[in-house]
């Protein structure tokens, strides 16, 4: 993405995930709104944010609905943004806008998120310019780089907590005794796994309900990320943070 900022030549840059399907009018959606907050601020310092819709259905995205559970609270998610790329330039890094110190799964994008909020730049939301978020129906093979991207997450949760020590961080990356609590709980601390879960997971796929397998597996990914969390504090020595986690 850095390269790809660098290298841009308009005046805004549009972030889109790679498996996002988008429609015919995605461009002209961001373009109207974004430039509708210009003229309202007087200066560019905001961005549009578009609609992100989970689906599975490769053949036809388009056919998914809305769902309570696309919503996000995500401040500069960058799975379907647009903004200025003179904002981006102003507020990056020596490499670029993203900082690449996050070398593994997760937060660069809200980290500079964090860093442009500080800035006073605002989201604008743009519910128009909707994106197809294709993840493939989930099967118990997916298991290893499941548990593998909330590894990663876990670390890089550390790292950015660590550029942005607030509030808003810590809960977003599950630096809390509530959230260790959650999770303890919900997996007795890890009894309850995914070896545990496995035979009622396959049954859940082989009945044609991968996300009710999705959602019975979601707390153990979540102790995977926490657990993550606690091994790089210990090994960062931020003895602040391993104060509260078991």
């Amino acid at each position: 993405r850095n390269a790809g900022v660098l290298a841009a030549r308009g005046e805004v840059v549009v972030f889109i995930d790679s498996d996002l399907v988008v429609t015919g009018s995605f461009l002209r959606s961001h373009a109207d709104q974004l430039y509708r907050a210009y003229q309202q601020r007087g200066d560019e310092r905001a961005f549009t944010y578009g609609r992100v819709v989970n689906t599975d259905n490769f053949a036809d995205p388009t056919l998914e609905p809305f769902k309570l559970s696309d919503m996000s609270a995500a401040f500069f998610a960058t799975g379907n943004v647009a903004i200025s790329r003179q904002m981006l330039m102003d507020n990056g890094t020596p490499d670029g806008p993203f900082d690449t110190e996050f070398s593994e799964y997760g937060w660069e994008d809200l980290e500079l998120g964090e860093r442009l909020k500080q800035r006073g730049v605002c989201i604008v939301q743009c519910p128009e310019a909707v994106g197809f978020h294709y993840h493939p129906a989930f099967t118990i093979d997916q298991l290893p780089s499941l548990i593998k991207q909330e590894q990663q997450r876990g670390r890089n949760g550390v790292r950015f907590f660590q550029k942005h020590p607030n509030l808003g961080v810590r809960l977003m990356v599950q630096m809390t005794p509530l959230h260790i609590a959650i999770w303890w709980l919900l997996t007795l601390g890890g009894l309850i796994n995914e070896k545990v879960l496995r035979p009622l997971l396959q049954l859940s796929v082989n009945m044609g309900r991968p996300r009710l397998a999705m959602g019975l597996l979601s707390p153990i990914l979540n102790w995977y990320t926490v657990q993550a969390t606690r091994e790089e504090a210990r090994r960062m020595h931020m003895g602040f943070i391993q104060s509260w986690l078991p």
